[in-house]
């Protein structure tokens, strides 16, 4: 288990806002994707829309750490 760098109110968090479905690895093996995240809608106004995240990106790795 992994510690947040920073400690923040709850109040203060930042969330990705997105909607997405796991890839998995028969998900990878099946359609020759890569494991993680796809990413199927971005809520406007969000962290993810906020950073040009696009929908139909593969998240696997969030701050160089993958899985």
């Amino acid at each position: 288990s992994r510690e947040t760098k920073d400690k923040v109110d709850e109040a203060k968090k930042g969330y990705l806002a997105i909607s997405g479905l796991n890839v998995t690895s028969d998900v990878s093996a099946m359609y020759g994707m890569p494991e993680g995240v796809y990413v199927s809608e971005v809520i406007k106004g969000g962290g993810a829309d906020k950073a040009g995240l696009p929908v139909n990106s593969i998240i696997v790795k969030i701050d160089g750490i993958d899985n």
